[in-house]
């Protein structure tokens, strides 16, 4: 008979192609098969994703330097590890967002106001506190709230790159640009599980454990960093007020650039 994959030739009782090495079925798919297949995946994630999540919250830095080191099949893959977990955050976040704006409308005018005239860019408007927001300027800064809660950690996602690039300037050697980007997959991949189980628990209890991501996303960002640079806690601190800078620095250009373009154009 011929191997079904490659089309050569072996023999009948082969359970495997010598050519291609793929297995030769013979059964057509059942219940059963597929039961063993989602059970062969579930216990592999077992052994690495659920590992990866285990160790990211108690020594981030073992599996960094183990992955970084070569041991590659004993924790997840770290871009797959991001895409999964920011995917479980964004199902959650589309799911859940309405009920959770529900929960937590605006609490005065002046929230409301902050939405607006980010939306509109308008000084006027930061500046008249006894301007009543109309239900359109309402809507309109509503809607600026409820794309940050659903869509935060898919822009964490595609900011990888730039955060990869500011830990590099932060932190530098011995790791190059590219090993900084895997750090930053396995840290971001953290805090989106870690920020989805905040926003789950604010459902049930108060706003201030999802305002908490952003405070947890710096302090863990320090911890994982300053453990893989064995930094002491003065060191730690001079990190991120050197980050302070790189981002001060980068946000005044990016100013300076569009402030230069709306000027020409």
């Amino acid at each position: 008979m011929n191997c079904k994959n490659c089309q050569k030739e072996i023999s009948e009782d082969a359970n495997y192609c010598k050519f291609c090495g793929a297995e030769v079925v013979r059964s057509r798919i059942s219940g059963k098969e597929i039961l063993g297949q989602v059970f062969a995946v579930f216990s592999g994630w077992d052994n690495s994703f659920f590992r990866t999540i285990r160790t990211m919250f108690r020594r981030p830095e073992v599996l960094i330097k183990e992955f970084l080191d070569g041991t590659r099949k004993k924790y997840f893959k770290p871009f797959a590890f991001l895409a999964f977990c920011t995917s479980i955050s964004l199902i959650v976040m589309n799911s859940l967002a309405t009920k959770y704006l529900e929960q937590y409308t605006f609490s005065s005018q002046n929230q409301v106001k902050a939405g607006i005239s980010s939306l509109n860019n308008s000084s006027e408007e930061k500046l008249d506190p006894t301007k009543e927001v109309s239900p359109e300027e309402e809507a309109k800064a509503k809607y600026l709230q409820e794309l940050i809660v659903k869509y935060f950690m898919m822009i964490s996602f595609l900011l990888l790159p730039i955060y990869g690039l500011i830990s590099w300037g932060v932190f530098g050697k011995p790791f190059n640009f590219g090993e900084h980007l895997t750090i930053n997959a396995f840290i971001q991949g953290f805090i989106a599980l870690v920020s989805t189980s905040f926003f789950l628990i604010s459902l049930i209890s108060s706003d201030v454990f999802y305002i908490l991501t952003f405070g947890f996303t710096i302090v863990y960002y320090l911890f994982a960093y300053g453990r893989l640079y064995q930094y002491n806690f003065l060191r730690v601190v001079l990190s991120f007020f050197k980050f302070i800078g790189i981002v001060s620095l980068g946000a005044f250009l990016i100013w300076g650039i569009g402030y230069l373009l709306g000027f020409l154009f």
